[in-house]
């Protein structure tokens, strides 16, 4: 995903070192208008290729570093999303994209046809999914794909293609503890072993293998319990423990001795949590935990000071968070951190956390060229190429050094034309550009242009 790189680089400015003030963090946003299908963000998810799949109240996006591709619901075409509110997306180890929505079932996507299968419940078939609404999914380490509806846990049986359903039994104590789950987890570290959030029965571990259920749940008189038994996510992170969100507080769970650890907000404390209601938390890279709240931002945890960084949003900073309701947090494999909110997509990059745009600076060499940009890619020197609408832009990202190649009427070896509209690099470290005047093939070792123009 070389364009994504060239998208970080042109939004950063290096500067190592976690910031450790809200001040310090700076966010890219993005927005309905910047091309995302809706403001309210419900999952994020990046496929193997390096794709970012966000899912909207208002469709499917497709993100490959600068540009979005949306894929909405259209009545009169079968093959397409079954509802534009996505609540979860999962790839399989067949590549298949699966999408859970509100009210419309299940989704899956061949990424080779761009055509969509769907999956419904119906009352009159035992067999068929267990619930329209689903808010989770996930493929374990056996290769079972998993469900977390709002009412119960399936399992897809592929060879028969059916759907298997695990439901609240209340005379059977070793059946799931509710049937609303929220979300679902399993630890590298423990493959086998599925842990399952609820809205109202608390956290619920599941021995795939055994097919066993065991309960955790808030017990007012112990302290060492569950904080609430309104769960919404699970993830691991720091410590080697699990992170439980819940909607009174966050729950840290050891599971050697079963025992929970709760955190709370405390408004004597800036460095507590800032809000009790916990929607969802991710670790990022480097070992710290990124908790969203319905209400109070995010909160970045020291967890071995036990304090925590709030991020919330200031409408007297642009580059603040966009919004203080966090739907999803999700760390892709660069470690930039995206945050989905009620209204809008962030972005923020913990390795480069002082953002600067680039652009140009009239009389001032080392700048762009020209502020419209028409095309960004990177070549096998990791330089960073821009086409422009006033000639081609090398950038070195090592010393932010500028290169630029203009069409000059008397040198025949010149780019043929200032207006440059596409940069491709070669393998054998060429690059070609697309001008209105022709294409343009770039010697980089000799700096010189050799021009092909149409003939009549």
């Amino acid at each position: 995903m070389k364009k994504l790189l060239a998208l970080v680089l042109l939004f950063s400015i290096p500067f190592w070192g976690y910031p450790r003030t809200e001040s310090e963090i700076k966010f890219n946003h993005f927005f309905k208008n910047s091309g995302l299908s809706g403001n309210s963000v419900l999952n994020i998810f990046q496929d193997r290729q390096g794709f970012l799949w966000v899912g909207t109240n208002g469709g499917l996006c497709r993100f490959d570093g600068y540009r979005f591709k949306v894929y909405n619901h259209d009545p009169d075409v079968s093959e397409s999303i079954s509802a534009d509110a996505v609540f979860s997306i999962c790839e399989d180890h067949e590549g298949y994209l699966w999408i859970g929505t509100r009210d419309k079932g299940l989704n899956r996507f061949d990424r080779k046809t761009e055509t969509f299968f769907h999956f419904y419940h119906d009352p009159l078939d035992e067999n068929s999914l267990i619930h329209n609404n689903i808010y989770s999914i996930l493929e374990d380490s056996l290769g079972n794909l998993w469900l977390g509806t709002m009412g119960g846990l399936d399992r897809l049986d592929r060879e028969n293609n059916r759907f298997v359903h695990y439901r609240f039994q209340p005379e059977d104590a070793n059946s799931i503890s509710n049937n609303y789950i929220t979300w679902l987890y399993e630890a590298p570290s423990e493959p086998g072993i599925l842990w399952i959030t609820t809205a109202g029965g608390g956290l619920n571990r599941l021995d795939i293998r055994k097919m066993k259920f065991s309960h955790y749940r808030n017990h007012p008189q112990n302290e060492k319990s569950l904080s609430s038994d309104s769960t919404l996510a699970v993830c691991g992170g720091p410590g080697g423990f699990l992170w439980v969100s819940t909607n009174n507080g966050l729950n840290r769970f050891d599971r050697i001795n079963h025992k929970f650890t709760r955190y709370f907000h405390d408004p004597l404390n800036p460095g507590s949590l800032s809000y009790n209601h916990t929607f969802y938390a991710c670790p990022d890279m480097d070992g710290r935990l990124w908790v969203g709240t319905m209400g109070g931002g995010v909160n970045v945890l020291d967890h071995e000071k036990g304090k925590f960084t709030r991020l919330q949003n200031d409408p007297d900073n642009r580059q603040s968070i966009s919004n203080d309701e966090i739907n999803h947090i999700y760390v892709d494999n660069t470690g930039i951190v995206w945050i989905g909110t009620v209204w809008g997509l962030n972005q923020y990059d913990p390795r480069e956390h002082f953002v600067n745009h680039l652009h140009h600076i009239p009389h001032y060499e080392n700048s762009l060229s020209a502020n419209r940009i028409y095309d960004i890619s990177e070549d096998h020197s990791g330089h960073i190429w821009f086409a422009t609408k006033h000639g081609i832009n090398r950038l070195d990202p090592e010393n932010r050094k500028f290169d630029h190649f203009f069409h000059v009427p008397d040198m025949s070896n010149s780019l043929s034309s200032n207006s440059t509209f596409c940069v491709y690099p070669d393998p054998d470290s060429s690059l070609w550009i697309g001008t209105l005047q022709g294409l343009d093939h770039l010697n980089q070792n000799l700096d010189e242009f050799t021009r092909y123009r149409h003939d009549p």
